[in-house]
């Protein structure tokens, strides 16, 4: 209970406006609370280790898969791959099942509020046979190859390699809040906090709810269209109905 409003904390003080300037601001947010500190990843998230790691016990850790081919839209340089397997070519990896790839194709033309563009990236894992870890080959930011989209290695200059990492795990978690999160009926169904909103919405008044009519779903969220309707409803009215009621008293 105390990590959770600590949690709570954090957010109210942060408020997810603006940015951080340094990490220094960032970590003086953590050292507000008592029980949750520094994440113990702020001393190694810079590492390909890390980066690895996150594939399976991080936010999505079902996308990853066994490449059984070499995808045909990742525009690779067949020397420096050969050059981090070791000597070995990519398709003597995929063959020796040491390959194991993310296609994250679905982000694809997402629209972005405030103009900005969200990576759809394609990403390479091998596995290391001497620590058997997990490390990152290469990432591609987006889905179509060309000279503005170029792949992105471990060997590159350590600035652009961590900057392609980060777009990719930016990517990565768009995925889970849009996608991952509520990408089937069942999910919906079991999401304790979502239907506790549901069912407010419905509650009478004097029992503590809202007591809104026409609410998709009677209280219940079954479907994510139910919840896309009930928030435009919402959205729609604050904005649109809110202010063609008000701008009429002008002239009236």
């Amino acid at each position: 209970m105390n990590l959770i409003k600590e949690s709570k904390t954090l957010q109210a003080t942060y408020g997810g406006s603006g940015s951080f300037k340094s990490f220094k601001d960032l970590k003086k947010l953590y050292k507000q609370t008592k029980k949750m500190g520094l994440p113990l990843s702020q001393k190694h998230w810079t590492s390909d280790y890390w980066f690895g790691a996150q594939r399976i016990q991080g936010a999505n850790p079902v996308l990853i898969k066994l490449a059984r081919s070499i995808p045909t839209n990742l525009d690779f340089d067949p020397s420096v791959v050969k050059e981090i397997l070791g000597g070995m070519t990519l398709q003597e990896a995929v063959d020796a099942k040491r390959i194991f790839k993310i296609d994250l194709k679905v982000l694809k033309d997402l629209p972005c509020a405030g103009g900005r563009t969200i990576c759809c990236p394609i990403a390479l894992f091998y596995l290391d046979q001497k620590k058997n870890d997990l490390l990152p080959l290469c990432i591609q930011l987006f889905q179509e190859p060309n000279e503005t989209n170029p792949v992105f290695y471990p060997t590159d200059p350590p600035y652009a390699w961590l900057v392609a990492k980060m777009y990719y795990n930016n990517a990565d978690s768009a995925m889970h809040q849009s996608i991952t999160h509520l990408d089937s009926p069942d999910k919906i169904e079991h999401d304790y906090e979502l239907q506790n909103w549901a069912a407010e919405l419905v509650r009478p008044r004097e029992e503590g709810g809202l007591g809104l009519n026409g609410i998709a779903g009677n209280g219940r969220f079954t479907h994510v269209e139910q919840i896309v309707s009930v928030i435009s409803a919402m959205i729609c009215t604050c904005s649109v109905g809110h202010a063609a009621s008000n701008f009429m008293q002008y002239d009236e």
